[in-house]
Parts: C-alpha cells; sequence; structure tokens
C-alpha cells in the first residue's frame, strides 16, 4: 500500500508548522506562544517533537502543552528524543 503525501493547513505557520517544515523540535513559554495558543489561558508553555520515520521523513508531530512556565523546555523535548 503506498504512503499518501499528507497536507496540512499548518505547514509552515506557527510552532507546529515549523516542527513539520524542518524536521526540528521546539519550545516556547507563554511570552512567545503563537496565535494557536489564543483561548488556551492555562498554558503557559508549548513543546513540539516531530515523528519522524526511518527514512527521516516527518509524518506527524507530537505537540504538548504545560500549564507550569517552563514546563517544556530543551529538557522535556531530550527526554521524549531519546
Amino acid at each position: 500500500m503506498p504512503i499518501l503525501k499528507l497536507e496540512t493547513p499548518f505547514a509552515g505557520k506557527g510552532i507546529l508548522g515549523d516542527a513539520l517544515a524542518n524536521g526540528q523540535p521546539a519550545a516556547v513559554s507563554w511570552e512567545t506562544l503563537d496565535e494557536a495558543s489564543v483561548g488556551r489561558r492555562c498554558a503557559k508553555s508549548r513543546m513540539v517533537v516531530p515523528i519522524v520515520s526511518s527514512s527521516a521523513k516527518t509524518f506527524g508531530v507530537l505537540d504538548v502543552w504545560s500549564d507550569q512556565p517552563g514546563g517544556c523546555d530543551q529538557y522535556a523535548i531530550d527526554l521524549i528524543t531519546i
């Protein structure tokens, strides 16, 4: 069965779109949360970690929110990407 190329409205938009486009994880704090965060008043930090296949193709993104400032930081990214 062939693998379909997924199109997403997020590509290149905000932190999630950046992770899809460049395959790199990222973390942001409440001061820099993007427009997708509007309405999520409890969100104080966020991280996105691309899900990458063995052939180095990004096919999804793990999107994690925290109600703690600094709850999503480089340490958290390192734990998830081991």
